[in-house]
């Protein structure tokens, strides 16, 4: 049998300790100072031999022993109070009388400690005096010289004791005569419960101490029962310390209940029955003059019976073998019960081997197989001994025992995965490296994702070991966001599954469809359940909620809520309440329009990868803003979530004129600026702006939303002084022109390009009807010259008693007006709205002298007309222009000027009547009729202006009407020549006959219709109650039963005076019956008829064909245009 080295070792010790011990018992006795009691006999008498074998501490050594071999206290099992027996202690090559570094158990010292201890250095002397004693100890006399300590506290008070049995070596520690402990240095004196100064003992032989280098201490090899001088107790060539941390109880396969106790460091398992005739040839070959382990040899124990150690040469990894027996993984400082002890993501084996290897695993995830360098080829030249080393001086040898060999914070495993060029994505030249055996290569970021290389694999640190990201790839999980802002924010940066996830919940509605009510409420009713939760995702017409109401009577309803769309919960606004807390009360439903939860649909989700984009506000790739955060609903704080700034919302505008409308315009706001266009109202202020023109927001981007040249706040919130009223008023940040009167809001409220400031709110600053912007600079008619203005503070701006915007008035069917503006021209011009087509007559636009009626520049809605009409609106004959100055105009180059105008230093034009209804121009102004000055008849009711002026005054000086009842009707007179219906009976003034002079219908009827009241005739010759026709009977009656205002004007009678003439005769009949023509037949016949009062040749006409001539039909009272109709017999003519 051969024994090795530690074998060797361990019996050496052994053998020493017996017989060393059996040699200073003797010389010991024959050494002592000690005298025995005069008892005669031998000293080795049977008492005495007795005593020597006395061992009263039980620490294994008698007490003969301690006190002559070892100096020991023979009543204290641990002299040295260390915690190790003094047995143990010289069994194991220890001195039992030095405690190394252990010092004075603190915990214990300072129950013990009263008053006099202290935790400051005080003095201390210890001196031998002369006085001797003599004491009896276990049967021995001992004689000795006493010895005094004395110490002086910090208060000043000096003490002084004797010390006890100073026979007893004290190694500095002192145990006073009140059960104090001190310890000493010599010259000062330290109290329990303080750091114990370094007394001059070995530490190796304290409790802490490791003589053998074995990792463990004293105490723990005390409490192993290892041996603390001897690195390897059990001599299987594995530590101690390193087989106690991985010992386990292994099953033996095929051998039920058969177990092994591996590394177990006070048995080396020889020849176990784990181990295989296999593995022992496996061994045999590793250590063979040729074998890689060859230096090792010597290191390898076997027993008495030629067998290895289980614990040292099996491979026995819990994850399956990783190639390393036992004996190299204790050398390696590797786990033998894991194949990637340090958990770099490579396997224990993988990391020592040397050269190409074919690699099934990468990057800790099974791929195709690769040749690629083991990690360490460059650095390890194939030896054993650079893996024995610590490259960054962390305690763990290079390799599989160091997670990080060269101290860069990135594991091996991570840094081999992007060592090699053949890897990279782009660059198979590429120097951009990772070496794990390199700690300089940290910091750099090759891909530019702002993530340095360490920072890459810090991922994994959160996100499990294999979570980590690229060093060449700006977005390793190709999601489209770059590592680096992913890791910021909390994302995965190897996960793309996050790409279109909503964490914060900050996508919105935006089109207003997903709000969850019940439609079909009825009944008050309680929310009793809600069956979904914040982000899940729910169908359409999926059921996500309940509510319980009760129907008359006291039976209980069920409402059951369904999702209006597909999509996700984003909000949930109601609660079930708590039944525990009365100040948590369920939800009230009363309203059909209350909401219960919001649904946002997939594209209104505001997603990580919409997050991440937001910086590209306006879609240009150009960097606008900053991303939002995705884990932060409301990134800057705003109070308006990211999704709402970044997808927008809609708002209704009213941009640079009147004629664009209303627009809807989709705005957004940057979610990293609480006020986007500093405008002074916050983000979230411009998003609920309601009111004053906005019904749906402001633009959170623009600070003048409107374009209008003021700031949104300057029109919110700030106002404007009211120039005639005082106080302060407000504009719509809203609309371009809040008052609709052709100026910007910023143009009115200060002195702009119109030179006045107006009222923005008030589109007719000074109520003369005319818009401010029509008095300066958009005059709402041509030939004004540039200087030409009426003044927008001043309702009349030429002093003529007559209102700018009265003068000017043009045709609007929007404003309900109709035109004053009536251009007049005493010779051929041109129109200025006209334009010459290509092969159009040059003379198109050519207009003849006369008066034209102007409409307006542009048609709005419901306009009919626009500009001049091609033709004379009158010719000039038929207006009344008599004295009426018509001069030279540049702007037509002609003699024309505008009937009415109401412009700085224009023409004289307020006594003028021309329209030649009798009314001065003055006298048709809204202040008096309010008729218009340029057309005859106002209201187009038939009868001129004029007349019914003078007819009306009339018949209020004559007392014929009730002002007071006209009045309620709005008029101002019995025909008021701006009402059409002066009385509102429906009836046109024209068509009425107010003063009832027509003829009397019964005689009508007896007449044309002896039959119509008698059921027994059925002569009629005009049917009252014929309708339909060329020629109704109904309106013959009606026609002549009324002799109407118009029929009164064209015949020259007074419409209010039955009898114009005072001749006793109705002027109705009066008029009906002349015969203008001579031709036997009555005008007012005639006229219904349709013939010619003024021509007598008609009196022979038969267009009925029915043989008779009118003139004998009108005799006989016959109808002149029926066939059926005509003179009976005997009715001759």
């Amino acid at each position: 049998m051969v024994l090795s080295h530690n074998q060797m070792a361990y019996v050496a010790i052994v053998v020493t300790m017996i017989f060393g011990s059996l040699f200073v018992g003797v010389s010991g006795i024959m050494d002592t100072t000690v005298r025995y009691e005069d008892a005669g006999g031998d000293v080795l008498d049977d008492q005495n031999v007795e005593q020597s074998i006395q061992d009263s501490d039980l620490d294994g050594l008698s007490d003969q022993i301690e006190k002559t071999q070892y100096g020991t206290d023979p009543t204290d099992w641990d002299t040295d109070r260390d915690g190790l027996g003094d047995g143990w202690e010289v069994l194991n090559g220890l001195d039992p009388l030095d405690p190394g570094d252990a010092g004075v158990d603190d915990n214990t010292l300072q129950s013990s400690v009263d008053s006099d201890c202290t935790d400051e250095e005080i003095s201390f002397v210890s001196e031998e005096s002369d006085e001797q004693k003599t004491v009896l100890v276990n049967g021995v006399e001992i004689t000795y010289n006493v010895t005094y300590l004395t110490y002086t506290l910090p208060n000043g008070i000096t003490k002084t004791i004797e010390e006890a049995e100073p026979w007893v070596p004290k190694n500095g520690i002192y145990e006073l005569d009140d059960g104090k402990f001190i310890v000493t240095d010599s010259t000062t004196l330290y109290c329990g419960g303080t750091a114990l100064p370094d007394d001059g003992g070995t530490p190796e032989n304290g409790p802490t101490g490791d003589p053998d280098k074995d990792g463990l201490t004293n105490e723990e090899e005390l409490e192993l029962g290892t041996n603390p001088n001897l690195r390897d107790t059990d001599a299987d060539g594995l530590g101690d310390k390193w087989e106690s941390d991985h010992r386990i109880t292994l099953d033996v396969p095929g051998a039920s209940g058969l177990t092994v106790d591996l590394f177990d460091p006070l048995d080396g398992n020889w020849g176990c029955e784990l181990l295989t005739e296999s593995r022992e040839a496996e061994v045999d070959e590793l250590l063979s003059e040729t074998g890689p382990l060859n230096e090792f040899a010597d290191e390898f124990g076997r027993d008495f019976n030629d067998r290895y150690s289980c614990d040292s040469v099996l491979d026995v990894d819990l994850d399956g073998s990783d190639g390393l027996i036992n004996f190299l993984e204790e050398k390696f400082g590797t786990n033998p019960l894991d194949s990637d002890s340090d958990n770099d993501l490579l396997s224990d084996n993988d990391e020592i081997k040397y050269g190409v290897v074919s690699w099934t695993k990468w990057c800790g995830k099974s791929s195709e197989t690769k040749d690629r360098a083991a990690p360490f080829t460059h650095v390890s030249e194939n030896s054993i001994d650079w893996f024995l080393e610590d490259m960054d001086g962390d305690g763990n040898l290079n390799g599989p025992s160091d997670w990080d060999t060269d101290g860069d914070g990135m594991p091996d495993g991570f840094e081999h995965c992007f060592a090699s060029a053949l890897d990279h994505p782009s660059d198979p030249e590429t120097t951009d490296l990772l070496d794990p055996a390199d700690g300089s290569d940290a910091y750099y970021d090759w891909d530019s994702d702002e993530l340095s290389n360490f920072e890459e694999f810090e991922s994994a640190l959160i996100l499990g070991s294999e979570n980590f990201t690229s060093p060449w790839l700006v977005d390793t999980d190709g999601d489209e966001m770059p590592d680096g802002w992913e890791k910021e924010n909390g994302l995965h940066p190897a996960w793309a599954g996050d790409k279109n996830l909503d964490p914060d919940l900050d996508g919105w509605d935006q089109d207003g469809d997903g709000s969850v009510v019940y439609s079909d409420l009825l009944y008050t009713t309680t929310v009793t359940e809600i069956g979904v939760e914040l982000g899940q995702q729910v169908s359409k017409n999926e059921e996500v909620a309940r509510g319980l109401y009760t129907l008359p009577g006291g039976v209980p309803g069920t409402a059951k809520v369904y999702s209006p769309v597909d999509g996700y919960v984003y909000q949930i606004l109601v609660t079930t309440g708590d039944p525990n807390d009365v100040d948590k009360p369920a939800s009230i439903i009363d309203s059909r329009q209350d909401v219960w939860m919001v649904i946002v649909e997939t594209h209104e989700r505001f997603t990580n990868i919409d997050e991440y984009n937001a910086k590209f506000m306006d879609g240009d790739g150009e960097v606008d803003t900053r991303s939002t955060k995705p884990n932060d609903w409301d990134t800057d704080g705003d109070l308006l979530s990211d999704g709402i700034e970044v997808h927008g919302w809609f708002i209704e505008v009213v941009i640079a004129s009147e004629k664009d409308g209303t627009k809807e315009l989709l705005v957004t706001s940057d979610p990293g600026l609480q006020d986007t266009d500093k405008d002074g109202l916050d983000d979230f202020g411009e998003f609920n702006y309601v009111g004053n023109g906005c019904n749906s927001g402001s633009n959170a981007s623009n600070s003048d939303t409107d374009g209008d040249g003021l700031d949104d706040y300057f029109e919110a919130v700030n106002g404007h002084q009211d120039i005639f009223g005082g106080g302060k008023y407000f504009t719509s940040p809203c609309m371009y022109d809040t008052d609709n009167d052709q100026l910007r809001d910023g143009e009115e409220v200060s002195l702009g390009e119109d030179g006045f400031v107006t009222n923005a709110s008030d589109r007719d600053t000074d109520n003369d009807g005319l818009k401010d912007g029509a008095e300066t600079l958009y005059t709402p008619r041509p030939f004004h010259g540039e200087l030409e203005y009426t003044d927008p503070l001043n309702n009349d701006t030429d002093g003529d008693g007559m209102l700018d915007g009265w003068e000017m008035q043009v045709y609007s069917a929007e404003e309900n007006t109709n035109s004053h503006s009536l251009w007049i021209s005493r010779d051929i011009w041109d129109d200025p709205q006209c334009t010459v087509g290509i092969n159009e007559p040059p003379n198109k636009c050519s207009r003849d002298p006369g008066a034209y009626l102007w409409a307006n520049f542009d048609a709005k809605s419901g306009d009919e007309k626009t500009g001049f009409p091609s033709s004379p609106t009158y010719e000039l004959w038929e207006i009344n222009i008599t004295n009426f100055n018509i001069p030279e105009n540049d702007l037509c180059d002609c003699r024309g000027r505008w009937a009415l105008n109401p412009m700085f230093g224009s023409l004289a034009d307020s006594l003028y009547d021309v329209d030649n209804d009798t009314l001065m121009n003055s006298v048709e102004g809204p202040d008096r009729w309010d008729t218009n000055p340029v057309v005859k008849d106002t209201d187009e009711d038939g009868l001129p202006d004029g007349w019914e002026v003078e007819y009306s005054m009339q018949a209020m000086e004559l007392g014929l009407v009730d002002n007071a009842t006209l009045g309620s009707f709005g008029a101002r007179g019995v025909l008021d020549p701006a009402l059409d219906d002066s009385n509102n009976n429906g009836i046109k003034d024209g068509d009425e006959d107010i003063d009832n002079d027509g003829l009397n219908r019964t005689s009508l009827l007896n007449k044309y219709c002896p039959g119509w009241d008698n059921s027994q005739n059925s002569e009629c010759h005009i049917d009252p109650n014929q309708v339909s026709g060329n020629y109704p009977g109904k309106k013959f009656y009606d026609d002549l039963e009324n002799y109407t205002n118009y029929e009164e004007y064209v015949n020259g009678t007074n419409p209010i005076l039955n009898d114009t003439d005072g001749d006793g005769w109705e002027d109705g009949p009066e008029v009906f019956y002349q015969d203008h023509d001579d031709d036997g037949m009555a005008t007012g016949w005639e006229y219904h008829f349709d013939y010619n009062p003024f021509n007598e040749a008609d009196k022979n006409g038969d267009e009925d064909f029915d043989g008779h001539r009118n003139w004998c039909e009108f005799k006989w009272n016959t109808n002149p245009r029926d066939s059926l109709s005509f003179p009976g017999q005997g009715q001759l003519c």
